[in-house]
């Protein structure tokens, strides 16, 4: 018996049909992995759409592109088509916004540079001052510091400050990392303090300074809160480089009273308050001040 009655067909149309069907595996292989990675940038684009801003108002504005242009295709009028955009547009900006204006984000900047300075922050306080941070130097060193000050206990108000005991160990760390004295970030913090101290006093201002030593590996907060009047919180993230502060990214968030419970400024708040009643924190007072070496 040849190979050919074996195979039921001559050896080259036999092998011929093995190509082809090698063939149609590859190509049927080739369009199911095409297929699985449209879908999954389908599915990466709908995730965005639903849950990035920038997605969302991409798709949005490009669907009322859509409707505008059938809208001219159809001759409709063109004082009809603009108030449908400028309506359309405004909705559309409100739809996108909710969310934001929900959790109490009226902004946010990529860094302290292009934000809310340390000065005009210091400007915008008329009555209560609240801040979390390590010496608070950069608002000391400004001279509307101490109008603040005033402005406070004019309008008997009170001021708060929740800073790092120089003797945090993370302090020296710091100072290492970026270069500096080992203890150039302990006494910065001890004179900030020293500073705060001598000019709330003399304003006769309301105001209590507090030390958190959270004797952890995280010794510092990775944040800075800062709440103005019980209205506004600028809130900084804070990372541990040269710049000491001038590159973090910003929000400023606001206080929503109807909605509390979803508001971002009541979540640092809340976070401030538990911190600053920590066993572990250290009232200021001026013994300790004295006790300090200079």
């Amino acid at each position: 018996m040849s190979l050919q009655d074996i195979l039921g067909k001559s050896v080259s149309d036999f092998f011929r049909d093995r190509g082809v069907a090698l063939l149609d595996a590859i190509i049927a292989a080739i369009a199911l992995g095409l297929f699985a990675l449209v879908y999954k940038r389908i599915s990466k684009a709908t995730f965005l759409i639903r849950y990035s801003l920038r997605m969302r108002l991409i798709a949005a504005i490009g669907i009322l592109a859509v409707a505008a242009f059938g809208g001219c295709l159809l001759h409709t009028n063109s004082n009809v088509l603009l108030a449908f955009v400028f309506i359309g547009f405004g909705l559309l900006v409100q739809w996108i916004l909710r969310d934001l204006s929900r959790v109490g984000i009226t902004n946010a900047f990529e860094t302290t540079r292009q934000g809310v300075s340390a000065e005009a922050s210091l400007k915008e306080v008329k009555g209560n001052l609240v801040f979390l941070g390590i010496g608070a130097k950069k608002l000391t060193e400004k001279p509307e510091f101490d109008e603040m000050l005033k402005r406070c206990q004019a309008a008997n108000g009170h001021v708060k400050f929740l800073l790092s005991h120089p003797e945090n160990e993370a302090l020296e760390d710091l100072a290492k990392q970026n270069g500096h004295h080992d203890l150039s970030y302990r006494s910065r913090v001890k004179e900030s303090i020293r500073d705060i101290h001598a000019r709330a006093m003399a304003a006769g201002v309301n105001f209590e300074i507090r030390l958190y030593n959270l004797k952890q590996k995280i010794a510092l907060p990775h944040f800075r809160l800062m709440f103005i009047d019980e209205r506004l919180c600028i809130f900084s993230q804070v990372f541990w480089n040269k710049s000491e502060g001038l590159d973090n990214p910003q929000l400023i968030l606001r206080r929503n009273k109807d909605q509390a419970q979803s508001s971002l400024y009541q979540g640092y708040y809340n976070y401030f308050d538990d911190l600053w009643e920590l066993d572990t924190t250290i009232k200021v007072d001026t013994v300790m001040l004295n006790s300090w070496a200079a």
